[in-house]
């Protein structure tokens, strides 16, 4: 476990790589800009991709993990009060995400722009 530990770091941690939320966007121009547009305001999915924002933007990285998203669990339960279970609609939301090719898996629980 520690030798994946190891190489994890070593291939998406490494500092030299420029992580920020500007530097993801300058990658893909305006990827995330045209997944927002592409599904309604104040809809589930567009909910959960504007938190993938948010965790790009304020962690200045290109990835983040599904982890992550128990900090916003109450933000999306006062948004939409009719989901029962956050977390496993946000692990629903995150794969169709990677099906619009919007996000992709780096490894287990572990997402990053596509």
């Amino acid at each position: 476990m520690e030798a994946f530990r190891a190489t994890f770091r070593a291939v998406y941690l490494d500092s030299s790589t420029p992580a920020s939320a500007q530097s993801a966007e300058r990658s893909h121009p305006g990827k995330l800009a045209q997944a927002c547009e592409r599904y309604t305001p104040k809809s589930w999915k567009r909910d959960v991709l504007e938190i993938v924002r948010e965790l790009i933007a304020d962690d200045e990285r290109k990835f983040f993990r599904f982890s992550d998203f128990n900090r916003y669990e109450k933000r999306l339960k006062t948004l939409h009060p009719d989901h029962e279970s956050i977390m496993s609609g946000v692990a629903v939301t995150l794969q169709a995400l990677m099906k619009d090719d919007v996000l992709r898996k780096v490894a287990r629980g572990v997402y990053q722009l596509a």
